[in-house]
């Protein structure tokens, strides 16, 4: 589950990564997104290029705004950063 977007809650969002690097999935709040894996190296954490995803008409404005942060976000090297109560945020120059 995707908790915040830049500090905004965004309710409904999730990432999935696929076991040992397989496909990763994500609902970004209008549309499903995919990548073909992902890959780990030390506390960086990389999506496979390119991230693909449906092309639902998006009606509200802040959930197609919190869509284009997030994928901002997944498309560039994350740091990833645990953080209380068992939190994972993923961080870049796009954002968190």
């Amino acid at each position: 589950e995707i908790a915040a977007v830049n500090g905004r809650p965004s309710p409904g969002l999730w990432l999935e990564l696929g076991a040992g690097g397989q496909p990763t999935r994500a609902f970004l709040g209008c549309n499903t997104h995919r990548a073909g894996g992902w890959s780990r190296n030390g506390d960086k954490l990389f999506l496979s290029a390119p991230l693909t995803g449906t092309e639902m008409a998006c009606l509200d404005p802040q959930r197609s705004a919190a869509e284009e942060q997030a994928l901002a976000v997944l498309r560039l090297a994350m740091t990833m950063e645990l953080t209380p109560p068992a939190r994972l945020r993923l961080v870049n120059e796009a954002g968190t």
